[in-house]
């Protein structure tokens, strides 16, 4: 029988797998930072959104593909794997480091492959300014194709008209990959400017070169990490008046669920 972890178990087992993490970054003398709500989470609460139930890092384009090369090398943890579109084990154009004793369901996802709990690092490319406005309208369609070919659609909802669309086009879907995100993130290697081109938010996330390469401490959950020295100009962009919190019909999670494989031995 399968013993769930809780929100707060699942958080705890996510900050495991970041500190090794950072370990690696830290023998190959990478640069990275917390991002998004796993940042917001650092400066708001000092660790975890409290119903937040994963964490994200980003990383300058060069210590990415540098930080995907020496993972096995460096890494002395066992369970822990590394999954990434450049090596070929997963469609998503970024990371994924997954620890292979801790496995998911996520019954949104359309196949039934085995999967392991995460955390996410994402590349930032630099562009100019105006290339990143076409690049992310560009990429934000194909991201939908590939949710549309990946993600189960919810036909218990009332967007008949989207699901049918979603229905048709799922087919075709196939002709766009995560490959095909990459080429276009690293069309332009020049600019001032960089974001989360493959996978970002959007034209909020634009910012100058210093803002997502210069890095201060942060405590998050007892630990220092890093996080952006322009966080408040970063968050701002990103959510507004982040220090306050949103109502409860807006706290999402991924609505996972995680168990130890060790708990359902000889059961």
């Amino acid at each position: 029988m399968k013993k769930y972890l809780t929100t707060r178990e699942i958080q705890l087992e996510e900050l495991k797998i970041l500190n090794d993490v950072v370990k690696v970054i830290n023998k190959g003398k990478l640069r990275y930072s917390l991002c998004t709500g796993t940042l917001l989470g650092a400066i708001r609460h000092k660790g975890f959104i409290p119903w937040d139930d994963d964490i994200d890092i980003i990383m300058p384009r060069e210590d990415y593909e540098k930080f995907l090369k020496i993972f096995k090398k460096y890494n002395k943890n066992k369970n822990l794997e590394i999954t990434a579109l450049e090596l070929e084990n997963l469609f998503q154009p970024f990371c994924k480091v997954i620890n292979t004793s801790i496995e998911i369901q996520d019954d949104s996802i359309c196949d039934s492959k085995k999967r392991y709990l995460w955390i996410d690092i994402f590349p930032i490319d630099k562009c100019k300014k105006t290339e990143y406005k076409y690049k992310f309208k560009i990429i934000s369609k194909m991201k939908r194709i590939i949710y549309i070919r990946e993600y189960k659609t919810d036909y218990k909802n009332k967007e008949i008209v989207k699901n049918i669309f979603r229905t048709l086009i799922r087919p075709f879907s196939f002709l766009i990959s995560g490959k095909t995100i990459r080429k276009i993130a690293l069309s332009e290697p020049e600019g001032k400017y960089v974001a989360n081109v493959v996978w970002g938010y959007g034209e909020n996330e634009i910012m100058e070169y210093k803002d997502l390469t210069e890095y201060i401490d942060v405590d998050f959950e007892g630990y220092i990490f890093k996080g952006l020295k322009a966080y408040d100009k970063y968050l701002k962009k990103l959510y507004g008046n982040y220090m306050k919190l949103p109502p409860e019909n807006k706290r999402i999670t991924h609505n996972i669920r995680a168990w130890k494989l060790e708990d359902m031995e000889g059961k």
